[in-house]
Formats: C-alpha cells, sequence, structure tokens
C-alpha cells in the first residue's frame, strides 16, 4: 500500500490509497466542514452547470452547500440560513420551476428553502413541521404519483412522518405512520413492484429491520419485519438484476460487526440474508455504479478493524449482477460518516464517493483500474510460396479487474488489421510480424500485449508453374546452303517439345539436291504453320533411307508434280496420315539396296527372291496392293530384321 499527503489549499488535504489487493483505487481529498460538524450528503446539481454538487447535513444542525468548479474541486461548504436548521437535508423541485430546493430535519422540525438557481436560497426557512417528534432522516419522493415531491422523514419516536407537496413549494399537514422502534436509517424503495416507493426502516435500538408498503395513495403499513442484531444502516438496490429491490443490512451487535444481504421477493417481503463481510461496522450505506461495469454496487461508511485498531473508512462491494459481490476493499476516510453518498463528482465519467464525518469532508475520486491485455502465445506458420498465411489470434486471456466489458483492436506494424477477441487475419511477407492488440474497458482505460507470428518459407513440393515466355522475333532469312554429303543413317532423337508456331517465313532460294538424311526421332505434332508461297519445282532427289514412322502431319497444300524419282528402299510402315491431294502419277524406279550401319531391331521390306544384307533375318511376308491410274496392283513383300 501507498500512502502520499500533500497540501491543496487551506482547509483541504488530500491523500492517494490504492492497494495491490484491490482492484479499485480512489484518489481522496478533504475539506474543512465550516463548523457544520458534518454527517450527511446529498449529491445534486444546484446551479444548472452539469456538475455535481454537494449539500451537507451536520450534528451542529447547520446545512452547507459546496459547489462544484470542476476537476473535482469543490468551493468551501457554505453554511444556509444559520444554525438549527438540519441534521440532514435533501435537495429537489418542491415549487415546480425547475430549480432544485431544500428540506431539511433538525431533530424536532422540518424546514424547507427555495433554490435561486445559482446554488442559493432565497433568505429564511420555511418551517412544515412544529416540535411534534423527532425526525432525523429525510427523503424527498412522489408517494401518491401526482408528479409532485412529498416528504418521508424517520423519527426517533417510533413514527414515520410523510408532507404531500402541493407543488408551490408549501405541503399538506403532516401524517405519522407508527413503527416498531426508533429509526437509525430510512431508505424509499419500490418492494413489491407497484410503481410506488415503500419504506425500508433500519431499527438497531430493537434489533428489526421493518418494512412499510405503500398504498399508492402516499399512506403507509408495515408489511414485514425481520429481526437483526443492532442493524444501524441500510442500502437498497437491484443486486441481482431480476427486476427486485434487495437490501444490504449493516449490523453492528457488539462483538463482531457484519454485512448481510437480504434479496426482495418483489411482493414485500425478503428472503433469507446471506453474509457478506464480518469486522466492517456500518453507519450509513449507499447504492450505486461504482465498478462502471453496468451492475448495481454498494458503498458502506464505517469503521474497519484493521491490527486490533478501528479505522474509519469507506467499504466498497461490487456487485456481480447476480447477487455476488467482490469486496474491493476499505478506503480511509476523515472519520465516520452517517451518510455516504455516491455520485460523478469530478469531470469523467466514473462514479466518486463523499464521506463526509468528524469536522470534515472526505472525498473519495475514483481512479480508472487498467485492464489486463493478452495477445495470446506465439506462432510459426508456413506461409505459401507467395508469402501468405491465415492466422488465428487470440486475446481471450484479456480481462477486466472491474468486471467491464473490453473492447479489441488488432493492429500489424502499427496498421489495424482486425477487431474482436479471436479473429482471424491473412499476414504477408516473410519472417516475424509483431501482432499489437489493445484493449480498452467500459471506463476508458487502456492496456496493450504484443504477440509474434514467425511466416516460414515452405519447404519441398514441386514449385508453381511459371508463366509463358515471350515469343521470339522473327529470324533473318538464311542464306543458300552447300549441298551437304550423304549422311549415315543417325540413331533416333529424343523427342522435342512442341514449339511455339512462328511467323511465316521469307521464300527460300531454289536448294540444291541434297543427300538423303538419316532417319529422324519421331517427333511432337507441330503447331500448323501459316500456308507458305508456291516453291519452285526442285530437282529430282535420291532414294533416301527408309524413315522411322512418324506421327500423323497436318495435312498440307498441294504440291508441284515432282519428277520421277529413284525407287527406294521399302519403308516401314506409318501411321496413316491425313489424307492429301492426289499427286501426279510417278516412273517405277529401281529398288535400291539397304543404307549401310543398320542398328540392330532395324526393319527392311524386300521383293521376294531378293537377298537380305548381311545379319537380317526373315521375320514375316504381307501382302501389298496398291491402286494406280484405276489399275489395282498386288505383290508379296518380305520383312526383315537386322539381328546384330
Amino acid at each position: 500500500m501507498v500512502r502520499q499527503y500533500f497540501r491543496l489549499g487551506v482547509g483541504v488535504c488530500a491523500l492517494l490509497w490504492s492497494s495491490a489487493a484491490n482492484a479499485q483505487n480512489f484518489t481522496r481529498q478533504d475539506y474543512g466542514d465550516n463548523g457544520t460538524n458534518a454527517a450527511h450528503a446529498f449529491v445534486i446539481d444546484l446551479n444548472g452547470d452539469g456538475k455535481m454538487d454537494v449539500v451537507l447535513g451536520g450534528h451542529n444542525q447547520k446545512i452547507a452547500v459546496m459547489l462544484n468548479q470542476g476537476g473535482g474541486v469543490f468551493s468551501g461548504p457554505t453554511v444556509i440560513g444559520g444554525a438549527f436548521f438540519g441534521l440532514d437535508a435533501e435537495a429537489g423541485d418542491i415549487n415546480g420551476d425547475g430549480i432544485p430546493d431544500l428540506v431539511s430535519v433538525d431533530g424536532f422540525r422540518m424546514w424547507t428553502a427555495i433554490g435561486n438557481g445559482t446554488g442559493g436560497f432565497t433568505p429564511g426557512f420555511n418551517q412544515i413541521l412544529t416540535q411534534s417528534g423527532n425526525p432525523n432522516r429525510v427523503h424527498l419522493a412522489d408517494v401518491n404519483g401526482d408528479g409532485i415531491l412529498d416528504v418521508v422523514a424517520g423519527d426517533t419516536q417510533f413514527a414515520v412522518i410523510v408532507a404531500l407537496g402541493n407543488a408551490n413549494g408549501t405541503f399538506q399537514a403532516p401524517r405519522r405512520y407508527g413503527t416498531t422502534g426508533q429509526t437509525y436509517d430510512i431508505k424509499l424503495t419500490d418492494l413489491n413492484n407497484d410503481g410506488f416507493p415503500d419504506i425500508v426502516l433500519a431499527q438497531a435500538s430493537n434489533g428489526l429491520v421493518q418494512l412499510m408498503l405503500n398504498d399508492g395513495a402516499g399512506n403507509f403499513s408495515s408489511s414485514a419485519t425481520y429481526g437483526e442484531p443492532f442493524p444501524r444502516t441500510v442500502a437498497v438496490g437491484d443486486f441481482n438484476n431480476d427486476g427486485k429491490a434487495d437490501v444490504i443490512i449493516g449490523s453492528s451487535p457488539g462483538s463482531i460487526p457484519k454485512i448481510f444481504v437480504r434479496f426482495g421477493n418483489g411482493d414485500g417481503t425478503l428472503g433469507a440474508e446471506t453474509q457478506l463481510v464480518t469486522w466492517f461496522d456500518a453507519w450509513s450505506g449507499a447504492a450505486g455504479q461504482i465498478s462502471g461495469n453496468g451492475n448495481t454496487d454498494a458503498v458502506l461508511a464505517g469503521e474497519v478493524l484493521v491490527n486490533n485498531h478501528w479505522v474509519n473508512s469507506v467499504l466498497v462491494l461490487r456487485g456481480d449482477g447476480a447477487g455476488g459481490f467482490t469486496n474491493q476493499g476499505t478506503f480511509p476516510v476523515n472519520n465516520i460518516s452517517d451518510g455516504v453518498a455516491i455520485g460523478q463528482l469530478n469531470d469523467d465519467t466514473l462514479s466518486d464517493i463523499v464521506a463526509p464525518g468528524g469536522g470534515a469532508v472526505s472525498f473519495l475520486f475514483r481512479q480508472p483500474v487498467p485492464p489486463i491485455a493478452n495477445a495470446g502465445p506465439d506462432q510459426n506458420v508456413i506461409a505459401d510460396t507467395l508469402g501468405f498465411a491465415t492466422v488465428t489470434l487470440d486475446g481471450s486471456g484479456s480481462s477486466d479487474p472491474e468486471g467491464g466489458t473490453l473492447t479489441y483492436a488488432w493492429s500489424d506494424g502499427g496498421g489495424p488489421i482486425a477487431t474482436g477477441v479471436g479473429p482471424t487475419v491473412t499476414l504477408h511477407g516473410f519472417g516475424v510480424h509483431t501482432i499489437t492488440l489493445t484493449v480498452t474497458s467500459s471506463n476508458n482505460a487502456t492496456a496493450s500485449d504484443s504477440v509474434q507470428i514467425g511466416l516460414n518459407v515452405p519447404t519441398g513440393g514441386v514449385g508453381p508453374q511459371g508463366p509463358p515466355g515471350p515469343k521470339g522475333d522473327k529470324g533473318d532469312k538464311g542464306d543458300k546452303g552447300d549441298k551437304g554429303d550423304k549422311g549415315d543413317t543417325g540413331a533416333t532423337g529424343a523427342q522435342g517439345q512442341q514449339g511455339v508456331q512462328g511467323d511465316k517465313g521469307d521464300k527460300g532460294d531454289k536448294g540444291d539436291k541434297g543427300d538423303p538424311g538419316a532417319t529422324g526421332a519421331q517427333g511432337q505434332q507441330g503447331v500448323q504453320g501459316e500456308k507458305g508461297e508456291k516453291g519452285e519445282k526442285g530437282d529430282k532427289g535420291d532414294t533416301g533411307a527408309t524413315g522411322a514412322q512418324g506421327q500423323q502431319g497436318i495435312q498440307g497444300d498441294k504440291g508441284d508434280k515432282g519428277d520421277k524419282g529413284d525407287t527406294g528402299a521399302p519403308g516401314a510402315q506409318g501411321i496413316q496420315g491425313v489424307k492429301g491431294d492426289k499427286g501426279d502419277k510417278g516412273d517405277t524406279g529401281p529398288q535400291g539396296a539397304p543404307g549401310p550401319g543398320w542398328p540392330a531391331g532395324s526393319i527392311i521390306m524386300m521383293e521376294p527372291g531378293s537377298t537380305a544384307p548381311p545379319g537380317f533375318v526373315l521375320i514375316g511376308t504381307f501382302h501389298q496392293f496398291k491402286a494406280a491410274d484405276g489399275v489395282t496392283l498386288a505383290k508379296d513383300v518380305n520383312l526383315y530384321m537386322k539381328v546384330q
């Protein structure tokens, strides 16, 4: 625990109080009470500036006002009307002009003062109740549903006093309703859900909490009592969010003081008590939202036992909305307060506490507690070949110590990429990405955490197919070549890939007659080129070697009639080609001898009676037909294979 004291000015001191064990922090500022011996506080905007001011009632029977200057600074207490006008006071518009007025009780009488809209009041108090009891607590509420504020006061003479308002700042004659004991505290709430405020009384002297129901016309009758050891204060609110009013009770039996809660049944009765806290002696209590999580909390002022010493403190119980409470700790104040109050007392949106007592007014200004950000564990993922990867982030380990709702914002390198507790995102770029999570609480407090995501290069597998290359430029026309020597038959070449169709070539010069070329390997069918210009008729060529069987070619244009060629050796039977245009009939040439250099496995065709070259053996005979000029010719052909 850390305590720091410093002076703020005459009659003002401040204390910063926090504890690692507590989820909430408060900055404390004390003001002198200007001789009022202030013990009760009520929070309201008296001058219409949008800032909550404080009305004080004191044991010296003086009423004082502290106007909010902004930023958590208040004017010193200004006494209203001199002495003998109030132990307790509450403000509200009793004459219908939209400006808060005052109603106070001094233990004997009841008074009113009309507000002037600047935080002051018209001179003089108006007495609305002569000495006929001992009113010590007062509230303003519309108890008969006519839209006009009425007065309800607790009395130590076994009564409740009710005065119905006339809407002009005056009241009807007060009515008294008998109670079972002296009033130590009184609170108004709707106990039976009929839309009218009922009464809850703490009666310490006879150990009872009494409920009094409103008939809707402002008449009250007792509905139930509950035995509690010396109940000094009550706080009312819906602590379990079931739409029914509940009651927290501060009990001080003289042995072990305790705090209880009784949940309402919605019919004017309460359920069994549940103990919440021990060793806190509560003198006053209030309900409201302190934690900012949307649930009703409770604040009690009194004493807490610390190392066998009683310390003047305020206890904060944070409600979870289901009837459970978290003890947020006790926070020291100047003295015991008979009338603690809750309100937004500085310029933020958090609820603060004011607890007057013992010659000073203690303000506890709520400080937001940062949430806890957790961006989840680091991750390593395999990206695709282009450096993209899908990753699911995890901020579920984040939390708000105050029980509020968090919002989540994710960024990569400072740029936003997602919101939500567990978004799925796509990251790009090999290497380590530092992802930052920023969480914001309902009280606008923030916290950040980072997670590292590694995008790794993929290993193994076949890479993606690259794009096709650009089409090459058209080549220059080549020079006319020399006539080559007749070459040996070459080995079968590897099958080449189909090439990109080239541009139409220039018409070439007439070439010399070449020797027969070696048999080429069977190639893939090429892309059909554009039809070339008709070439000049070539010289008659020598009979070439039998070529390997080729794939079916694309049908070409009809060529010019060639010269009669020599009879070539029988070639291997090829795959049936596309039917070409009918050619001119050629002369029959003599049968040529097989060329040299036949490799093993080569097959030749020869007419019967012909002598096969060395190393060839007969493997079969077939009958060949050929149609020429309408005449059918037939002959036998022997097939030989080279075996060595």
